[in-house]
């Protein structure tokens, strides 16, 4: 079973990736994904009862534009495409460490503001989302 299949991963790497009005959390992920900015949007991800059933490829217009067009997807993987791949561990770690890196600043900046942010609750939300799960 190839992961990339799974509607778990097509939902992450559409929901860390789209476009959205604020975009900074998004920053380490198209790059290490090597998805073009604003290739996707996030609009109904999480109810599309296309994820898993189809690749990636054949979800987005996009990318047949993108093929026909000759354009060449730049990441930081060592194989692209498959962020899991083990040649590409040095990079999934150090993204994996920006990434982690980011939510600590994010929960810095959210407790100089005197707010706190949820994480086992974010956390479990979200899991629930890519699986298909109704949150309790």
């Amino acid at each position: 079973m190839d992961y990339r299949l799974t509607s778990a991963y097509q939902k992450m790497l559409c929901y860390l990736t789209a476009a959205r009005d604020y975009d900074v959390h998004t920053y380490p992920h198209p790059e290490f994904f090597g998805v073009p900015h604003d290739m996707y949007r996030v609009q109904d991800i999480f109810n599309d009862i296309s994820y898993g059933r189809v690749s990636l490829a054949q979800l987005q217009l996009a990318l047949e534009v993108l093929n026909f067009a000759d354009y060449v997807l730049w990441c930081r993987s060592v194989v692209s495409g498959d962020p899991l791949h083990p040649e590409n561990r040095t990079e999934l770690r150090k993204y994996l460490n920006y990434c982690w890196q980011l939510l600590g600043r994010c929960d810095m900046l959210a407790k100089a503001c005197g707010k706190s942010i949820d994480w086992v609750g974010e956390v479990t939300y979200t899991i629930f989302q890519l699986f298909g799960v109704r949150y309790p």
